[in-house]
């Protein structure tokens, strides 16, 4: 749900942010360490971001030792990126569901919907929902 709100009205995220969000589909997310290395952001070595495919990932994911030893480069790069809305290289953050979202919509209207859904299922197929 997290991704789906981060494409909403409300959101403080960028308009490129979102648009990119709605053009994505369900595969095309990596998970990866490739920007807080690059930014310098002192997570675990365990600890990843969720973030759409895009030219940086492709050219620096997995190469984690090499993206330390240019952190200083990366970062100036990444941080321009981030200020001109540049999604070829900025980070934009986005779960495995995001090909389900198609549009930007105000965050109530979200809820209203996954409670209809929700709704429904309960009513119409409370078989499949709930097992004894």
């Amino acid at each position: 749900m997290g991704t789906r709100f981060y494409a909403s009205k409300e959101a403080s995220a960028g308009n490129w942010e979102k648009e990119r969000l709605v053009q994505a589909g369900t595969d095309d997310t990596v998970f990866t360490k490739v920007y807080d290395l690059a930014l310098g952001f002192p997570f675990p070595p365990t600890v990843g971001d969720r973030v759409l495919r895009n030219d940086f990932t492709a050219e620096w994911h997995g190469r984690d030792d090499e993206v330390v030893a240019q952190r200083e480069a990366l970062q100036s790069q990444v941080i321009v990126a981030m200020k001109e809305g540049n999604a070829r290289l900025a980070a934009v953050r986005g779960g495995n569901a995001v090909g389900l979202i198609h549009k930007i919509e105000a965050a109530g209207d979200i809820v209203r919907q996954v409670v209809a859904e929700a709704e429904h299922i309960l009513r119409e197929r409370p078989g499949q929902v709930l097992q004894e």
